[in-house]
């Protein structure tokens, strides 16, 4: 079977040889096999924090009024959606995700037929982001930029729809899809210029070509059809959302955990005196931090020659959408590894890209094939993807793989591979047992500490808005959201509450305080005055002291 050649495709597209399709299976079942492992993944600090926010949004309740968190809404959403349609258990969202990241496979095939003449580029680019997002782990994986990826991916298919009848159809949809990665991350949401000045500046080259009228009036003829059109479908998203926080009355609720609260989080990496060095930096970490797989697909994309007339303008397109993305790193200033899963994914495209023309030069012989193939296989199995902060990609996979044979030690291996840092994984584990086997499944319980986690465990309500304490340690809002949760605890006195200890290492990231939570209860003495009255000790579990309310408090 052969494909038809687009016009000003490359010669060396045609005809498609049958070689072709052994790539494209190959690297598809081993990009099927990773997102396989996506399925088994847990959960890390902040994926707990989405579940419990999203449990309360499934209850009708609002973010940030009735469960706390300083992250854009779109995340909260993304986690219930992925509940509603595939259950209340951890594998839900990564249900979800897997599902996100195959649609990038026609996402990128699209624009690839329309950027570089053939599809099988995009769907070997589809293949390298996943080969580079996956690895990031379960840590950093599942969160606000790997979703907003995906949404990425299409508003790119919309945005260079051919021209036609529904051209002002596509740009809304683009827009609307750029709205909605602003709701998970507001620097994705800001590709939007990227695409609008592309869109604009193809029709301005397309008329300066055949229009009489100055180039000022050209200029603005092009530009204010897609200027409108994407600008009407980005406020859609953002409107139904303004609209649905105004009518659980959580407005206020709203302006205060992303408008007040996170200016002051951001403040403690960001000024911007800054910036260029932030720019530098993110830079430097996104070359760095790629896999070296994608990072030697780039190699030939930049140095071989284009595979058709318009593939430049399309990777000034992507390319636009990294530097968005990698603005948005800058900013946080913090460079945790998941901040950098947009930037690889469409990283990952123009790595395909770079192999495919690699490909083109050595498929005809069975030799070369062989040789290229040992040593991308090499690069592949001696360098292996991730982060470097976690066990070998490799060697977790492979206790995975271990874990699906050996059902009866499957526990003890995923609480060893989704352990990080200062969490205890089995103590949550044993301790959401405890919990739930001793406290009545309609009461709350309250956690002092960063393990919002506890709450989805044991599948008990928060019994505070505030579902884990920074608001209470940070030195910018602490007066203020102390009082509140010990409001929050008076009316709704949970049936246990729990300590957490050794948590000191994230609270010296996100609020610069050097003592964990069990210390910080010290610095809080009418909290602990409180429990002290209201509780007793009832067990400590690993990193967790559980406390249950007295017998003449029920």
């Amino acid at each position: 079977m052969t494909h038809a050649k687009e016009p000003g495709a490359d010669d060396r597209f045609a005809p498609p040889m049958r070689r072709d399709r052994w790539l494209l299976g190959f690297t598809g079942v081993l990009a099927a096999l990773f997102l396989l492992q996506l399925l088994d993944f847990g959960y890390g600090r902040d994926q707990g924090i989405y579940a419990v926010v999203a449990d309360a949004v499934q209850r009708g309740e609002a973010p940030y009024r009735a469960a706390w968190d300083f992250k854009p809404p779109g995340i909260y959403l993304v986690f219930a959606v992925g509940e509603v349609l595939f259950g209340p258990e951890q594998r839900a969202v990564r249900i979800l995700e897997a599902l996100l990241l195959l649609s990038i496979f026609p996402a990128f095939g699209l624009f690839s037929r329309r950027a570089v003449g053939r599809w099988e580029p995009g769907a070997l680019g589809a293949a390298m982001a996943v080969f580079a997002y996956v690895p990031l782990e379960y840590w950093n994986t599942a969160q606000p930029e790997g979703f907003g990826a995906a949404l990425l991916a299409w508003a790119l298919v919309f945005a260079t729809q051919p021209p036609g009848r529904g051209a002002t159809r596509n740009w809304r949809m683009a827009g609307a899809l750029y709205g909605a990665a602003a709701l998970l991350k507001p620097p994705l949401g800001g590709g939007i210029a990227v695409s609008i000045a592309w869109v604009a500046w193809q029709r301005w080259t397309s008329a300066s070509n055949s229009a009489p009228e100055p180039a000022r009036t050209r200029a603005w003829g092009a530009l204010r059809p897609p200027l409108l059109a994407f600008s009407v479908g980005a406020a859609f998203p953002l409107l139904i959302t303004l609209a649905y926080f105004a009518f659980k009355g959580a407005l206020s609720d709203l302006h205060q955990a992303l408008f007040v609260f996170t200016p002051h989080y951001v403040a403690l990496d960001f000024h911007p005196d800054r910036l260029p060095m932030l720019l530098g930096r993110a830079a430097w970490e996104w070359l760095m931090r790629m896999t070296p797989l994608n990072l030697m697909g780039i190699v030939p994309f930049v140095m071989l020659r284009p595979l058709h007339p318009g593939e430049r303008s399309a990777a000034l397109h992507v390319l636009g959408l990294i530097l968005m993305a990698q603005l948005g790193v800058a900013l946080q200033g913090k460079f945790f590894h998941y901040h950098f899963a947009a930037t690889f994914v469409l990283t990952g495209l123009l790595a395909g890209w770079g192999y495919w023309k690699l490909w083109l030069l050595v498929r005809e012989a069975w030799w070369s094939v062989a040789v290229a193939a040992v040593a991308l296989v090499a690069v592949f199995a001696t360098a292996a993807p991730g982060t470097g902060t976690l066990e070998e990609f490799w060697m977790r996979s492979a206790q995975r793989g271990w874990a699906l044979g050996a059902p009866q030690g499957r526990q003890g291996i995923r609480e060893h591979l989704y352990a990080e840092g200062d969490v205890d994984t089995p103590g949550n584990h044993r301790a959401a047992q405890w919990i739930e086997a001793h406290t009545p499944v309609n009461e709350s319980i309250y956690i002092w500490g960063f393990q919002p986690v506890l709450y989805d465990l044991a599948k008990r309500r928060p019994a505070s808005r505030y579902i884990y304490n920074l608001p209470q340690r940070a030195i910018w809002s602490r007066d203020a959201a102390r009082g509140e949760l010990l409001a929050d605890l008076e009316m709704d006195p949970p049936a246990a509450i729990v300590v957490i200890h050794s948590d000191r290492a994230v609270f010296e990231t996100v609020a610069r305080t050097p003592v964990d939570s069990d210390h910080a209860l010290m610095e809080f003495p009418e909290l602990e005055a409180w429990i002290e009255n209201h509780y007793r000790f009832a067990i400590r579990i690993g990193d967790l002291e559980i406390f249950t309310r007295r017998a003449s408090e029920s």
